[in-house]
């Protein structure tokens, strides 16, 4: 049993607004999204097959593993796409690329009794199941009523006092310690922007839509927030025009670290959703 499975069996309607998804992409294979006006799922050597990767509304993936971002191929590009999936493989309530560093930080252990050294990778990453949130919409929405309150709160990485959790929560998490785990990974004090004391981002506090089916633009497209330079290619403005999706530049000459360009990036997409609704917030 998976710890957040009481998600689908809460009875009652959560009234919050179903938020888009988000896909960032470095710029040279953004280019390759919007000529073929697709988002082809690609092989994870994670969970072994063809996966396409969402983040639900946040922007929070990083582009590169590297501090600094000096080529413009590696510039972060934006889809903002619409919060619809044929099918959805699993969700999370992080980003399962981190998962070990989650094991090695000790806020997830697959067993107190096997260290971490100790635990081959095969073992560690079956385990990862125990996390899943129910892979729908509805579960989704629920789980950010519960861990943030609303929108507005989830989007601003402003989650709930422990106090103040939703007594469903809280009795789960008295009885199973894989939740209080969970519980533990997203509500590590950040040392540093958005990071903790061992370098852990908002990662750890944003859902993860996983699909085995590619994504087409076609009609979907919401906006695409891009580095300024883009702008000099007529041919890609055009495909993102003619979908009627918004055009949201920003200037990547302003930043030069990764953490700079989430920023900027983070500020951008809170100004979209606050224009367009989703969120209460500052607007354009």
């Amino acid at each position: 049993m998976a710890v957040f499975d009481f998600l689908s069996m809460t009875d009652g309607i959560v009234e919050i607004q179903r938020l888009p998804l988000v896909h960032t992409a470095p710029q040279k294979t953004a280019e390759k999204i919007l000529l073929s006006n697709c988002i082809a799922k690609k092989f994870c050597g994670f969970f072994k097959e063809d996966l396409l990767y969402f983040f639900y509304a946040r922007p929070a993936k990083r582009t590169t593993k590297a501090k600094l971002i000096v080529l413009d191929d590696i510039v972060p590009v934006v889809f903002i796409v619409k919060s619809e999936l044929d099918e959805i493989k699993r969700v999370f309530p992080f980003d399962s690329g981190a998962y070990e560093e989650y094991i090695k930080y000790k806020y997830l252990n697959p067993d107190p009794r096997i260290s971490y050294c100790d635990c081959k990778p095969i073992y560690r990453n079956s385990n990862i199941y125990k996390y899943v949130i129910p892979n729908s919409f509805s579960a989704i929405i629920q789980y950010v009523d519960k861990m943030y309150g609303d929108n507005t709160n989830y989007c601003f990485n402003k989650y709930k006092g422990e106090s103040e959790l939703s007594p469903t929560i809280i009795n789960n998490r008295k009885k199973d310690k894989d939740l209080d785990n969970v519980l533990n990974l997203i509500y590590s004090p950040d040392a540093d922007g958005l990071k903790d004391r061992h370098g852990l981002d908002d990662r750890r506090r944003t859902v993860e839509i996983q699909t085995s089916n590619d994504y087409h633009l076609s009609n979907n497209l919401l906006a695409v927030i891009c580095p300024n330079n883009l702008l000099n290619n007529g041919q890609l403005i055009d495909k993102i025009v003619n979908t009627g999706a918004e055009l949201i530049p920003y200037d990547c000459y302003e930043a030069r670290t990764v953490e700079e360009h989430i920023r900027i990036i983070y500020n951008k997409t809170i100004k979209y959703y606050a224009n367009k609704e989703y969120i209460k917030g500052k607007s354009a």
